[in-house]
């Protein structure tokens, strides 16, 4: 399944524009992004969200079109037994390590938040 030109638009800006937000003199190249997420095929995505108006429900579509294994994580969601992008949501990287050997976090949190 080839993804639609729309989706590799988004891609190649997820792509150029994905940094340490809290490390603003830290950028990392395209080389090293790509490197990444070529050798990534499992991603835990810590604050999933089921509004599609989150930065994080869409990225997290993305790469499920992609072809990753996307993990959501969010103890809220994950305590009311929900799903997001119909795949399982987990409390905890914790919970999700007992399962999966993850090779990638995608953090949408606030810094402070992330621990």
């Amino acid at each position: 399944q080839t993804p639609h030109s729309d989706d590799e638009m988004k891609w190649k800006s997820f792509i150029s524009t994905a940094s340490f937000a809290t490390m603003p003199s830290f950028r990392n190249s395209d080389k090293v992004l790509g490197e990444i997420l070529t050798r990534s095929k499992v991603v835990a995505l810590v604050g999933a969200s089921k509004n599609t108006s989150r930065a994080s429900n869409e990225v997290l579509g993305l790469l499920l079109r992609y072809g990753y294994k996307v993990i959501p994580v969010n103890p809220g969601l994950a305590n009311l037994n929900e799903s997001v992008h119909g795949q399982k949501v987990y409390a905890s990287l914790e919970d999700v390590s007992k399962e999966y050997s993850i090779d990638m976090v995608d953090i949408f949190r606030r810094s402070e938040e992330a621990g």
